[in-house]
């Protein structure tokens, strides 16, 4: 158990940098871009956590 827990808080303070930096981003890039990059980070984010557990199932 402690090793989804671990897991959890390591993607939640990936997604919390994530959301520090998008602000940046759009004061830089703009709204548009800012928004397409968050939702690609979003999108592969959940990608690798579902991989990394599927791989601690196979343990």
């Amino acid at each position: 158990m402690h090793i989804f827990l671990i897991i959890g808080g390591l993607i939640y303070l990936f997604f919390y940098t994530v959301s520090l930096f998008e602000d940046k981003l759009t004061k830089y890039v703009g709204s548009k871009v800012a928004i397409v990059t968050g939702i690609t980070v979003y999108i592969v984010a959940m990608v690798a956590a579902v991989k990394g557990i599927l791989f601690l199932n196979k343990l």
